[in-house]
């Protein structure tokens, strides 16, 4: 690992303790709350599925639909190894949406705000009402989106790589986190001096998108994995979107 990774690396991890054990001492109450109907029906419910029937695929189907499995799969693994309390899956949700205040104070460094303007944007991500209020349900929203904070951070400070690993976490945690790669793909372009409408424009039909994908490799990789994944609903549950999308 290079010095600059190693150094982004360490700070995300210096400001994540501090900022997670704010942010759950500010939402202690939340913990005990119980599920609303979308955690019951949904991330909770396929999180005790897989916590019961693991890998025996043959029994997905039973469910209608599956989401991606980053997220429930997390949260089945607390159950099975650490608790199936209420307490535990408000727990590890928010610990997951603390990691996008770290992410946060480390973009607006990186965008040239002042330690104290940083402060300031976390401060103002913790008091808008949906980070407050989710911060406490079991929902994907705040997981997706402490993934593609990250990645973004990751691609303004030039590491495609992380980008590209992030990015993919980030789909296979809720289908709508496809929306950093389109906004990287552009970002891409721009620092390589190109347009997309230039670069269709160049040779045969097939070589310019394999030319377009080449070049914006760590924006593409994501989609597909996503792609591969809503193929795999086909497998799982018999329809690629399933009627619930």
């Amino acid at each position: 690992m290079s010095g600059a990774r190693t150094r982004l690396l360490l700070s995300f991890i210096a400001l994540y303790l501090p900022f997670a054990a704010v942010l759950l001492l500010l939402r202690r109450s939340a913990l005990d709350e119980p599920h609303l109907w979308d955690a019951l029906g949904c991330y909770v419910g396929q999180a005790r599925f897989i916590a019961t029937h693991g890998f025996d695929l043959s029994r997905y189907s039973e469910l209608g639909f599956v989401r991606p499995p980053l997220f429930t799969g997390t949260l089945a693994a607390v159950m099975h190894w650490i608790s199936p309390s209420r307490q535990a899956m408000h727990a590890t949700t928010l610990l997951f949406g603390a990691a996008i205040l770290p992410s946060l104070y480390l973009l607006t460094r990186r965008l040239g705000g002042s330690p104290w303007v940083a402060l300031l944007a976390v401060a103002l991500c913790v008091a808008t009402p949906s980070f407050f209020a989710q911060s406490g349900l079991v929902h994907s929203d705040l997981p997706a989106t402490a993934f593609t904070t990250l990645a973004w951070l990751l691609l303004l400070s030039g590491h495609t790589v992380g980008f590209f690993v992030v990015a993919t976490l980030g789909v296979l945690t809720k289908e709508s986190a496809y929306f950093v790669c389109v906004l990287a793909a552009l970002w891409l372009l721009w620092q390589q001096g190109l347009s997309l409408w230039s670069l269709l424009r160049r040779g045969p039909i097939a070589g310019r998108w394999l030319s377009l994908a080449l070049r914006l490799w760590p924006t593409v990789v994501p989609v597909l994995v996503l792609a591969g994944w809503q193929l795999g609903q086909r497998f799982l549950v018999g329809a690629v979107l399933p009627t619930i999308y």
